[in-house]
């Protein structure tokens, strides 16, 4: 439960410094890593593993968050150099 706390924690701290798409957002968590909301959501998913009682699920729910979020990633990579070139 610990664990789910701290990744909901992190997520809302980044949620409320992000600034989406007026101004490339350095402080708060993003000065840590450079997509704060998706680590958040990592933490969540390893919280779910340990939650379920099955160390199958390690297996997984890594990875399929990997494909997953690893495609948001690069999508959002590309629109951030085009908004912000040279700053991103």
């Amino acid at each position: 439960v610990g664990l789910a706390a701290l990744a909901e924690a992190w997520r809302n701290w980044a949620a409320g410094t992000i600034h989406k798409t007026e101004q490339l957002t350095t402080g708060g968590p993003y000065a840590f890593v450079r997509h704060p909301l998706y680590v958040g959501s990592f933490i969540h998913s390893i919280a779910y593993c340990l939650f379920s009682g099955r160390w199958e699920s390690f297996l997984f729910v890594p990875p399929l968050f990997f494909l997953l979020y690893g495609a948001a990633v690069s999508t959002e990579e590309a629109m951030l150099t085009k908004l912000f070139p040279g700053q991103y």
